[in-house]
C-alpha cells in the first residue's frame, strides 16, 4: 500500500487543487456532502439507513483525503493515482476496525480486499458523479459465499 501511494504525483496547484490523473475529483472539494447509505441486513443486524457527511480535502502527494462521520460511525480515506502502476488506488480505515486497500483503471469502479479483524472480504466499489452537487456509490461486498450491497446518496 505504502509502495503505491509513495509513487503518487506530487505536482499540486498553489490553492491546493488536484492535477493530474486526479483533477477529476476536484469537483468534491468544498462544502461538506451530505450521504444516505442504505445498508442491508447482515452479521445479525436488521437493514438500516444511515445518515452522515462527507469533507473532502487534499493531502500531500497530490491524493484526495475524505472524512466521513456519522453519530456512531467514522472513517479516513484517501484516493491517489500510481504513475509507476498506471493505476488509481483508494485506502481506508474506520471506527468498526475495517482496513480497505482497492484499485482501479479508472478512477471509478475500485477493487480490493478489506479486513474487519482476521476476516477477509472482496469489496467493489462504483462511484458515480450523478451532477454537480451529487454522486452514488454503489458497494458490492464478498465473503463467506455471499455477497451483499450497500448504496449510497451524497448530495450537497
Amino acid at each position: 500500500m505504502s509502495a503505491l501511494a509513495g509513487n503518487a504525483a506530487s505536482a499540486q496547484t498553489p490553492n491546493g487543487a488536484l492535477t493530474g490523473k486526479v483533477a477529476s475529483f476536484n469537483y468534491l472539494l468544498g462544502a461538506p456532502w451530505n450521504c444516505t447509505t442504505n445498508v442491508p441486513a447482515m452479521n445479525g443486524q436488521p437493514a438500516q439507513v444511515l445518515k452522515g457527511s462527507v469533507t473532502f480535502d487534499v493531502a500531500p502527494g497530490n491524493v484526495l483525503h475524505a472524512h466521513v462521520g456519522s453519530g456512531t460511525f467514522s472513517s479516513d480515506q484517501y484516493f491517489g493515482y500510481s504513475t509507476r502502476q498506471n493505476t488509481y488506488w483508494t485506502s481506508t480505515a474506520n471506527s468498526v476496525g475495517m482496513a480497505l486497500f482497492q484499485t482501479s483503471t479508472d478512477g471509478k469502479t475500485y477493487v480490493g480486499s478489506a479486513a474487519v479483524g482476521a476476516s477477509p472480504a472482496t469489496i467493489r466499489d462504483t462511484y458515480t458523479k450523478a451532477g454537480d452537487n451529487r454522486v452514488t456509490v454503489n458497494e458490492v461486498t464478498s465473503a463467506n459465499g455471499s455477497q451483499e450491497a450497500t448504496d449510497s446518496v451524497c448530495t450537497r
